[in-house]
């Protein structure tokens, strides 16, 4: 990229992003000692000594999300090390590493406004910049449906997916062979998981398959190192309705 665009920088905390990330910022600071001596003519010197930072964020406060604030909150009062990644997580893309701890957090919400979160995570240690080099593409692992809820399919893959891209239904096609094809209602990305809600409910006995052709657009599915999910199918799909 020509330009490093607010829209795809990201905060990742342990392979995790952050849900609904609005804002975020990285502060690097030196720890200067003034060294002014006798011969520094009037004018005062420092010398640099250890070097820290934080990042900042502000996030939507989905309790759905892949790393909602409910989960950054047990992760803050457990104390708990984690590892950050900061940067645009695709393929080539710069990025920095760092340990740390969440050092404050704030929930709020304005009246028929969606709440967000405040955080600080306190570096600690060396913060190393670096390259993503992720360029694996994820691929499907399994996929089944279940009894509880005979309209949804539920797949997954080898890694997480990027929950901002997420084609539309038509890029899915699926099939059973007592209740027919299906319309796809609504799609939707948690991790490694994508789920698709169809318009009608499969059956027992049904053999089902599914299929995703890549449209080739800007949503196209893809991993949070930018790699693209290849167009697959039909898969055959696990079902588990008694």
């Amino acid at each position: 990229m020509s330009k490093r665009d607010g829209k795809v920088i990201v905060v990742q905390v342990d392979g995790a992003v952050l849900t609904g990330l609005l804002t975020n910022d990285l502060n690097y600071d030196v720890d200067m000692f003034e060294v002014t001596t006798k011969d520094s003519n009037s004018h005062k010197e420092y010398q640099p000594g250890e070097d820290g930072g934080t990042i900042g964020f502000t996030a939507l406060s989905d309790p759905e999300g892949d790393l909602s604030f409910y989960d950054v909150f047990a992760i803050a009062k457990a104390k708990t090390l984690v590892t950050v990644t900061w940067g645009e997580l695709t393929a080539g893309a710069k990025k920095m590493t760092a340990s740390g701890y969440f050092k404050s957090l704030k929930e709020g919400a304005s009246k028929n406004a969606a709440a967000t979160f405040d955080g600080t995570i306190q570096l600690t240690g060396e913060i190393v910049p670096g390259t993503v080099v992720d360029a694996i593409a994820p691929v499907l692992v399994s996929a089944y449906v279940n009894n509880a809820t005979p309209t949804v399919l539920r797949l997954t893959f080898s890694e997480q997916l990027d929950p901002a891209y997420i084609v539309a239904g038509t890029a899915w096609s699926a099939d059973g062979s007592l209740s027919g094809a299906k319309t796809v209602s609504s799609t939707s990305i948690s991790g490694n998981k994508l789920t698709i809600t169809m318009d009608e409910a499969y059956v027992a006995g049904d053999t089902i398959t599914v299929q995703y052709t890549k449209p080739g657009g800007a949503q196209d599915i893809r991993d949070l190192s930018g790699n693209q999910v290849a167009s697959f199918g039909p898969e055959a799909v696990t079902n588990n309705i008694a």
